[in-house]
């Protein structure tokens, strides 16, 4: 779908805009030469837009007030005409939130503070009480009678699973069958690390950002010569005190290398996964590799800083490996402090540095004993 804007300034030749429309699709990727047209549909609008002015709040707000008094809730994009909460997903709540006024005199906070709502990741948590339903009610003589038998429902809250890749040139084709055996009750969300840079990873424009929006990813650049080591700790850091409530999911799948043949990709892997241990687990390689690693100095200090007083073993029995890793649950993350996180991502840095030099064979014996730190901060003693 395209959406073409003009105004008196700007005017749009009706007759060639189907012509420079599929042009501009082909420069930005979205088709080629060899994609067919089936069916083309064009119409006009006057209006598009609720376009913003000077003293448009104090106009809106008094007319919003005079048709309260008699009855009528008007909003939407036009309704409300407020052009920053006039997206799709803001009407939706700019309905849900007018219903609930009109009923258990709920606040509209899309309607009245866009601002604020545009601002935060808002959790949509108002919870009606049914024994002080329309006490307040703004619509005065007019209020409507309910004979509802129930307390009302809050919303479902899902079962959320997120899952984290420190990733470069590895097959994506494991994210298609991992749609396949989710169950289907489940939110997820994919966040690739990039670890091979920006400019070679994150340009995604055309298809393969239709294709990140459909399966739930997210790429993140993060120019990490450390493999996965760098994407756990970035992410925790990211989300430990952000604004998704407690890192936003009920389990969170740090992984790393090929995973297309990883046990979580048959069908109840994850759920027997969880099922053992809702808190934390190993996600076992595809490839089976779980050697023992040297305790260097930099490792040995990252474990110091998330265990204190933890002493530090000779070598690290790698976790999960290539094609595996782990997963833990926010509430064990939250058993090491924020301080202690970001002193390990300070040590990883480190390390990314200080290894700048050797070999990738080196660097990867690093990051799995890293790998094993997490595991041992975070509550697996094997």
């Amino acid at each position: 779908m395209a959406e073409v804007s003009e105004s008196k300034y700007r005017h749009v030749d009706q007759s060639t805009l189907k012509a420079k429309v599929w042009e501009g699709m082909k420069r930005a990727q979205l088709v080629d030469d060899n994609t067919k047209i089936l069916t083309y549909w064009h119409k006009r609008f006057e209006y598009g837009y609720p376009v913003p002015y000077l003293n448009r709040d104090r106009h809106i707000h008094d007319a919003n007030a005079k048709l309260q008094a008699i009855g009528i809730w008007s909003r939407g994009r036009f309704g409300s005409w407020k052009y920053e909460v006039g997206n799709q997903d803001h009407s939706c709540m700019l309905g849900t939130e007018a219903v609930d006024s009109v009923l258990f005199n709920a606040p509209e906070n899309v309607f009245y503070t866009p601002n604020e709502v545009n601002g935060q990741y808002r959790l949509y948590d108002w919870k009606p009480d049914p024994t002080k339903m329309l006490d307040a009610s703004p619509l005065g003589s007019l209020q409507p009678r309910h004979n509802f038998p129930n307390p009302v429902k809050p919303w479902i809250k899902r079962t959320e699973w997120h899952f984290i890749v420190s990733h470069c040139e590895e097959d994506l084709k494991w994210i298609d069958v991992l749609r396949e055996v989710l169950p289907t009750k489940v939110k997820y969300q994919i966040y690739l690390y990039e670890r091979c840079g920006a400019e070679k990873e994150v340009a995604t424009f055309g298809n393969q950002k239709l294709w990140d929006a459909v399966r739930h990813v997210s790429r993140v650049p993060i120019n990490d010569i450390g493999f996965g080591a760098h994407a756990t700790i970035q992410h925790t850091l990211t989300f430990y005190k952000g604004q998704r409530n407690n890192l936003g999911a009920d389990a969170i799948f740090h992984l790393q290398g090929d995973l297309n043949n990883s046990p979580m990709l048959k069908p109840g892997g994850i759920e027997d996964m969880l099922t053992k241990n809702p808190d934390f687990g190993v996600v076992p390689s595809s490839l089976n590799t779980h050697e023992d690693q040297p305790g260097t100095s930099i490792v040995c200090a990252a474990l110091q800083s998330l265990m204190p007083g933890k002493a530090c073993p000779e070598t690290f029995k790698t976790a999960g490996g290539e094609g595996g890793g782990f997963y833990v649950s926010p509430k064990r993350i939250h058993t090491v402090s924020y301080e202690s996180w970001a002193n390990a991502r300070a040590l990883v840095d480190g390390s990314r540095t200080a290894l700048a030099g050797p070999s990738d064979l080196q660097r990867k014996a690093e990051n799995d004993a890293f790998n094993k730190v997490w595991c041992l901060a975070l509550g697996d003693e094997k």
